[in-house]
């Protein structure tokens, strides 16, 4: 997770790509964070939300290791490996796409 309702990893560029060894602190993390002053701060924007019967946003970044080479295809589209994770994400009802971001 980069940021719930704005609040969260300041500059994800710079942030740390979690590796498989870091799943059990993923795990671990209410919000599904390594960084732990941005997980405060998530944490205290959905405290905030709350309190206000509100609802919030967020940014995720999705990483994969261990996909073998080759799947997928880049030609046909109903074949496509980042075609078929996209639809299975917005598949997810409070899920939205924005290129805004």
């Amino acid at each position: 997770m980069l940021s719930i309702g704005g609040a969260g990893i300041t500059d994800p560029q710079q942030a740390t790509l979690p590796k498989p060894e870091d799943l059990e602190a993923l795990d671990a993390s209410p919000v599904r964070t390594l960084d732990k002053n941005a997980e405060e701060r998530m944490i205290a924007r959905i405290d905030e939300a709350k309190e206000n019967a509100d609802t919030l946003g967020g940014v995720i970044e999705v990483v994969v290791y261990g996909v073998p080479a080759g799947v997928g295809t880049y030609v046909e589209s109903d074949r496509r490996l980042d075609a078929a994770l996209a639809s299975a994400v917005m598949g997810i009802q409070a899920v939205q796409g924005r290129g805004d971001r």
